[in-house]
């Protein structure tokens, strides 16, 4: 937690004087995935989505494997823990429940706290549990598995997990002390097993919580929950009964999590297959007697929700104790559509059917398969950020480009942090070539006076454009930044993906290869603008009108043949400083906006419609 905490402060100031730098890596400060879920699911609090108190009987059990960020309703009576499969790093089974520095509305707890003292921050909190009918001599277990940092930020001295049980003694009922850990740094999932003697919890409230400390200011000291259970009648060695999917579905392309539709176009017509021969995918088996007949199912539909392909493999299993198989299914070449379209995406299931136990929402694991106008190789979601505290650093990002093409620019997820960078400059760059190991470069193209911007979603990208686009051959291009202050400028990683082989960064006159075991979250953007950057505040083909601009109290967005699904406004510092959403979307109306609140100032406003993923960002003036 400490060292963690003042990276973004002590470190960046000890490194000023340092002769060497390095790239460092340090935590969000704040949760996308959560923000980008509230703005589509708006709610006054979170915690609406929490039911009235019901009492539940045994078993209790939740290996957080459902598909909603917040815990289950019917289980837990509280939206801190974060439920995710990205955080974790090789679990019991699929999702886990992760308890941080960041509350239910994916912001800091204390986002202005400088303190290296560690305070509560989030509580998963069962529904009471009624323990009337049980007793000591019933052999009544709690189990559970936690991991430290998985693949977040580590836990660390001063750090740690809790865990208690509601007590009552016949007048007074407690919170009481039953396991902590310290943080610590990574290490695979363990068992907890406690037994369940003290009569003071057979009674027909009791319920159960974790909470950690950690710091409150940012996205860090991360532990881990899986696989929850209370239950009668068990032995301090009996393991699981379970079969569950362990990770969720990845990209069926073979080097790239996207790729721009025109190219894996090209690609299919040349006779060549983008896509990966085989898929693997792992199942996590625990304690079946007899033999046990599993058949993973694979199935990919196209936008219209047509099936274009099924596969499955039924491997021959005898399992034992956690026992880990790898199933494989082949895939056909070429395996998804070529249609006339700019872009399309396809959704991939992995579900498997046989004999199974418990959860049955662990069985299965989406993907969405995008062809857009991008390459990509993270898979959308930041689990850090990186940086060199160096000016002038340059970090350049290897694509193997399928067919020549216009390259318009770049998308980049920025992680807002605590330092702010909102106003440091960098330049977007191209390079033909880069020798490792030297100052060797060819710099092809560079548009300057970039800054960095977030937009606060779970594809919290932005798109900056060059000031010309320019023509690159298929094959080997470098795409990426150079930037002009010492300030570490912040850019995302995904850990779920490893591509620093193709990461490499310029300091102190020398291409070097990024030592960040994860995956830049830039994406070279080609062939056709989709979206519209944040650094283009106009065009000539206008979809939306706004005014009037300037604007005093009053502002009208109108659209003319698209439809609104949300309104966001800008400051010049990238921050979000209003939303507006609607649901059903408004089609060629209009929207008044009370801007009367925000300063005088210069902002952009941005107007997204969903159903043809179409957006577009104005710029604004504010003047009371």
């Amino acid at each position: 937690m400490n060292t963690k905490f003042f990276i973004s402060v002590l470190l960046l100031i000890f490194l000023i004087f340092c002769a060497a730098a390095q790239e460092v890596e340090f935590p969000l400060s704040s949760n996308p995935v959560i923000k980008e879920y509230l703005k589509k699911n708006p709610v006054a609090d979170p915690s609406q989505l929490r039911t009235s108190r019901s009492i539940l009987s045994l078993p209790f059990q939740d290996d957080f494997s459902g598909q909603g960020i917040y815990p289950n309703t019917q289980l837990w009576i509280d939206s801190d823990a974060f439920i995710n499969q990205t955080y974790c790093d090789t679990p019991v089974t699929i999702g886990v429940a992760t308890l941080d520095g960041i509350n239910k509305f994916g912001e800091p707890h204390d986002s202005n706290s400088t303190s290296a003292t560690p305070v509560i921050c989030d509580y998963l909190t069962s529904q009471p549990i009624d323990l009337s009918a049980v007793s000591a001599g019933d052999s009544v277990y709690f189990s559970f598995y936690y991991q430290p940092q998985g693949l977040g930020d580590e836990p660390e001295d001063g750090d740690s997990l809790v865990l208690q049980f509601y007590a009552f003694d016949g007048v007074d009922s407690d919170w009481v002390n039953i396991w902590v850990v310290g943080g610590t740094a990574l290490t695979p999932f363990s068992e907890v097993r406690i037994k369940v003697t003290d009569a003071n919890y057979f009674w027909g409230g009791f319920q159960f919580r974790f909470y950690n400390y950690a710091t409150p200011n940012g996205n860090r000291d991360h532990w881990n929950i899986d696989y929850v259970r209370l239950k009668a009648n068990e032995f301090i060695t009996q393991p699981l009964k379970e079969i569950s999917l362990l990770f969720p579905v990845q990209s069926y392309l073979e080097e790239f999590t996207a790729m721009p539709y025109a190219h894996y176009k090209s690609e299919v017509a040349a006779g060549r297959n983008p896509v990966k021969t085989n898929i693997d995918d792992r199942v996590r088996l625990y304690t079946f007697t007899g033999s046990t007949s599993l058949t993973l199912n694979d199935t990919v539909r196209n936008r219209a929700g047509a099936v274009i392909f099924t596969g499955q493999s039924q491997p021959d299993l005898n399992p034992t104790q956690n026992t880990t198989d790898s199933f494989n299914i082949g895939l056909a070449p070429q395996l998804f559509d070529v249609t006339s379209g700019d872009m399309t995406d396809f959704t991939i299931r992995h579900s498997f059917s046989g004999l199974a136990a418990g959860d049955s929402s662990n069985d299965k694991s989406d993907f969405t398969q995008h062809f857009y106008n991008y390459y990509a190789y993270d898979d959308g979601s930041a689990e850090s950020a990186t940086g060199v505290h160096v000016a002038y650093t340059k970090y350049a990002y290897q694509f193997d480009v399928k067919m020549a093409d216009s390259l318009l620019g770049i998308s980049i997820y920025f992680n807002p942090w605590g330092k702010n960078v909102h106003q440091d400059l960098f330049s977007l760059c191209l390079w033909s070539s880069i020798t490792l190991g030297s100052n060797t470069d060819v710099l092809v193209h560079q548009s300057i006076d970039n800054k960095p911007a977030n937009n606060d979603s779970i594809n919290g990208f932005i798109d900056y454009y060059f000031d010309t686009a320019k023509w690159v051959n298929a094959g080997v291009n470098y795409i990426g930044i150079i930037q002009s202050s010492i300030n570490e400028i912040g850019i995302g990683v995904d850990h779920n993906t490893d591509s620093h082989t193709k990461m490499f960064l310029n300091y102190n006159n020398q291409w070097v290869q990024s030592t960040i075991q994860g995956s830049w979250m830039m994406r070279p953007i080609f062939n056709k603008k989709l979206t519209i950057g944040v650094n283009e505040i106009a065009q000539s083909k206008s979809q939306f009108d706004i005014f009037p601009n300037p604007s005093k109290n009053n502002l009208t967005v109108g659209s003319r043949q698209l439809a609104m699904s949300s309104i966001s406004i800008y400051n010049v510092l990238g921050q979000n400083v209003l939303d507006r959403l609607f649901p059903n979307a408004i089609m060629g109306g209009a929207v008044e906006l009370d801007v009367t609140s925000l300063p005088e100032g210069v902002y952009l406003i941005r107007i997204l419609d969903s159903r043809n993923n179409y957006s577009e960002v104005k710029k604004l003036i504010i003047q009371h």
